[in-house]
């Protein structure tokens, strides 16, 4: 998506002496990494603005960006594809935070449920982001240590009654619970046909 405009930047600075050649391709790879990743940062901040959600959607890219790091799940290869079906991700979540109920019940079922499934799930391992062994123990501790520290707070908001705030914290596990599931399946099967080969 930025890869023509990285390589631009890239080549200018290799021109002034900035960066070395030798890493052009590395450089390269990592400014468009990290203009898709603003961007679509950006782009859920600007979806809050103008649903007049922004600390909800603030909050819910805060703890998804964060929990979905460490626990993993499912990838787009297309960064395109990637940034539309977080636009379109981030939509529906704030929709459904602006326009449903604060039922303490479902919320909570919805908490208890997506929590144990990362719990056990975590890390998820993806065919563009395998994990070493390493990688899986570390990765599969902090996830867990945050998975916890979350559902501590999720707890201590349904118990001081703040259930808005605490629904969006339900709803984002929920949606990181929907990627690492996917992830899981998406992984095995690619496991499989490796396997068979």
């Amino acid at each position: 998506m930025f890869h023509k405009i990285s390589e631009q930047i890239v080549a200018y600075a290799i021109k002034t002496d900035a960066l070395d050649q030798e890493k052009e391709t590395e450089y390269i790879y990592g400014l468009e990494l990290s203009l898709s990743v603003l961007t679509s940062y950006l782009s859920v901040i600007i979806i809050g603005i103008i649903m007049g959600m922004i600390w909800q959607s603030a909050l819910f890219l805060l703890l998804f960006v964060s929990v979905r790091r460490f626990a993993g799940g499912f990838h787009f290869s297309s960064q395109i594809i990637c940034y539309l079906v977080t636009c379109i991700m981030s939509t529906l979540v704030l929709l459904i935070i602006k326009y449903t109920g604060n039922d303490v019940f479902i919320c909570s079922v919805i908490m208890g449920l997506s929590t144990l499934t990362l719990l056990i799930l975590s890390p998820v391992p993806a065919i563009e982001k395998p994990l070493d062994d390493k990688e899986k123990i570390i990765y599969g501790r902090i996830s867990r240590i945050m998975l916890i520290i979350v559902l501590g707070i999720y707890v201590a908001l349904c118990f001081f009654q703040k259930m808005y705030t605490a629904k969006i914290i339900s709803i984002t596990i929920f949606a990181i619970a929907i990627f690492a599931i996917l992830g899981k399946i998406k992984y095995g099967l690619y496991r499989c046909e490796r396997a068979a080969l």
